[in-house]
C-alpha cells in the first residue's frame, strides 16, 4: 500500500506541475496578450474577438484543470494511505478509504477557490455586465459546495474519531481502575 503510493506521488506531481503551467500560460497569454489586441475588433451581433478568446481559453483551461484534478484525486488518495499507515501500521485499504476522502475533499475545496480566480478574471473581461454576475453566482454556488464537501469529510471522520476516543477513554478509566486499586491496597 505505501509503495504504490509512492509511485502515484512521484508520477502525478510531474503531471500537475505539466497540466497547471499550462493552464496558467494560457490564462496569462490570453488575459494580457491576447484580449487587449483582440478588444477593438468586433463580429456580428457586437461580440468580440476577446469574448470569443475568451471562451476559448476557459474551455481549454477547463480541460487542463480536469486533467490536473484526476491527478489531485491520485495524490490525495496517496496521502490517505499514509496518513492510515502512520496512525495504524496494519491499516487495511477500507481503512485508510476514510483518509483518502477527507484529504480529496480539502484539496478539491482549495482547487476549487483557487481556480475560481482566474476564471473570473476571464468571465470578468468576457463581458462588463453578465461576466461580474456569473462570478457572483459562481463563488456562491461554489460556497454551498464547500460548505457540503467539508461536512461530508467531518462526517466521513466520525466514526474514526468517536473510535479512538472510546479507546483512549477506556484506556485512561482502566489506568484510574488500577491506580485505585492500588491506594485500597
Amino acid at each position: 500500500m505505501i509503495t504504490e503510493s509512492k509511485r502515484e506521488l512521484i508520477d502525478s506531481v510531474p503531471k500537475i506541475l505539466v497540466y497547471g503551467g499550462t493552464a496558467l500560460l494560457i490564462w496569462l497569454f490570453t488575459f494580457f496578450i491576447f484580449a487587449p489586441l483582440g478588444g477593438s475588433f468586433v463580429f456580428w451581433a457586437g461580440i468580440s474577438a476577446t469574448t470569443i478568446m475568451m471562451f476559448i481559453a476557459m474551455v481549454a483551461i477547463g480541460v487542463l484543470l480536469l486533467k490536473v484534478l484526476g491527478e489531485i484525486r491520485d495524490i490525495c488518495d496517496a496521502i490517505g494511505c499514509f496518513i492510515a499507515y502512520t496512525l495504524n501500521k496494519t491499516a487495511t485499504p477500507a481503512e485508510s478509504q476514510v483518509y483518502r476522502r477527507v484529504a480529496r475533499s480539502i484539496a478539491y475545496v482549495i482547487v476549487v477557490v483557487l481556480v475560481f480566480l482566474p476564471f473570473s478574471s476571464l468571465l470578468n473581461k468576457m463581458h462588463s455586465v453578465y461576466g461580474p454576475v456569473l462570478s457572483g453566482i459562481a463563488i456562491v454556488v461554489i460556497f454551498l459546495w464547500a460548505i457540503v464537501t467539508l461536512y461530508g469529510a467531518g462526517m466521513a471522520m466520525s466514526d474514526t474519531i468517536e473510535a479512538n476516543a472510546k479507546k483512549f477513554t477506556r484506556k485512561i478509566l482502566k489506568t484510574e481502575e488500577k491506580s485505585s486499586e492500588k491506594s485500597k491496597g
